[in-house]
């Protein structure tokens, strides 16, 4: 890792042949940045990938095939960026940011769901700030369209499953539906077996089915 962000580094040094392969080099260095701020947190690696994506995105118009993907990832960094500072205008940038993304990623798309779950989960935190039920709504929605193009065997499927299911819960809590709360234990129950014994996510999942299921009864 050390020697690939090392490496970018030098060839953004190098004159580029052209916009196109400079945005390539911003993009994988970001991409290499981001990885290393997983492993040790630095604020510093987040900050710089973000710029970087943000620099690549001014070189990649709308008429780029490769504006999706750096648009998906600078949103990613600021809903990241988010969950540290609490800054709501990273918010709300990574969900227009991901707006975006998902109109030039058309219902063909091998990455429509991705970025229909993560713009999903970002609506679903805003809910959790400002109590509007459109983004509720609209959350579930979008979680239930990522599901549908998401296959039984697919290793995504958990996730959007778990994520539905949580939406789903909450709205219970809102308006007492009790087929909410049915098909979320349901896909919970779902999300679980997709799941090797000793994944980490286990555990969340286990706690939010106790927490449904409790429900049933109070």
């Amino acid at each position: 890792m050390e020697e690939s962000i090392s490496l970018y580094r030098e060839a953004l040094e190098l004159p580029p042949e052209s916009h196109f392969d400079r945005s390539k080099t911003l993009h994988g260095l970001a991409w290499e940045l981001s990885q290393r701020f997983d492993r040790n947190g630095q604020s510093e690696d987040m900050e710089e990938s973000i710029s970087l994506y943000r620099e690549a995105l001014q070189l990649r118009p709308g008429s780029n095939p490769n504006r999706a993907d750096t648009l998906h990832n600078l949103a990613w960094e600021l809903s990241r960026r988010f969950d540290r500072s609490g800054q709501s205008e990273d918010m709300e940038e990574s969900i227009s940011l991901y707006r975006e993304a998902l109109e030039l990623r058309p219902g063909s798309h091998p990455d429509r769901s991705y970025t229909l779950h993560n713009l999903a989960q970002g609506l679903f935190r805003r809910f959790d700030r400002s109590g509007q039920s459109e983004d509720m709504e609209e959350s579930i929605s979008l979680y239930r369209e990522a599901l549908e193009l998401t296959p039984e065997s697919h290793f995504d499927r958990s996730k959007t499953l778990h994520g539905l299911a949580r939406s789903l819960s909450r709205r219970f809590d809102s308006d007492g539906r009790s087929q909410d709360l049915d098909t979320a234990i349901a896909m919970l129950r779902e999300s679980l077996n997709l799941l090797p014994e000793l994944h980490p996510k286990r555990q969340g999942l286990l706690e939010l089915l106790a927490h449904a299921l409790q429900k049933r009864f109070t």
